[in-house]
């Protein structure tokens, strides 16, 4: 009976051994930074809030695992659930991303032949109203052309956040080329 009680007791003193040398969930830990890092270009612009919140899974995961490693007992069941939810984050994100970029493509798309016909529009403008063309005039509408070409580029590059953003400023100074030829005076006809 001795003796049963003598190797029951080594038996859970090896069970507490084996597992205080539980080692860290490497596969874990690696795949979750690969979600996070594969998702972090495309999420960052087009899912910011949610890329921010599987960021921050990923943080919170592995201050877990170095939490529990840092104990003599280990058990990285937490840390390996906070892990699988910070790879599920990371997921989400690049869904949410690519459903995103999609409707940002449509806007930057639709934004970019509105910003093409206002510059043609203040071209024509130009054209009609030679002698209110300023330098001032013409620097605008230069500058049009230039973020007219930019939204161009962008939409070629799928950078379409980058071309919302040149078509819009593309498509606010060709109005404005328009309304400063329209606000200045002609000169006054001489009378016969």
């Amino acid at each position: 009976m001795k003796n049963l009680k003598v190797i029951a007791l080594t038996g859970i003193a090896g069970a507490l051994m084996f597992a205080g040398c539980e080692k860290a969930p490497q596969v874990e830990i690696d795949k979750a930074k690969q979600a996070v890092s594969a998702a972090a270009a495309e999420a960052s612009v087009y899912a910011a809030d949610k890329m921010a919140a599987a960021q921050s899974a990923l943080d919170s995961a592995l201050a877990a695992v170095k939490a529990e490693d840092s104990k003599m007992m280990k058990n990285f069941s937490v840390a390996k659930a906070k892990l699988a939810a910070a790879t599920k984050a990371a997921e989400d994100a690049t869904v949410a991303a690519a459903q995103n970029k999609e409707a940002v493509k449509t806007e930057a798309t639709a934004l970019v032949g509105q910003a093409k016909a206002a510059v043609e529009d203040a071209k024509k403008a130009i054209a009609k109203n030679k002698k209110k063309y300023t330098l001032a005039v013409k620097a605008l509408f230069v500058d049009a052309e230039k973020a007219v070409a930019a939204a161009e580029t962008a939409v070629t590059g799928n950078d379409f956040a980058g071309a919302k953003t040149s078509a819009s400023a593309a498509l606010e100074k060709a109005n404005q080329v328009k309304t400063d030829l329209g606000a200045a005076k002609p000169a006054p006809k001489k009378k016969k």
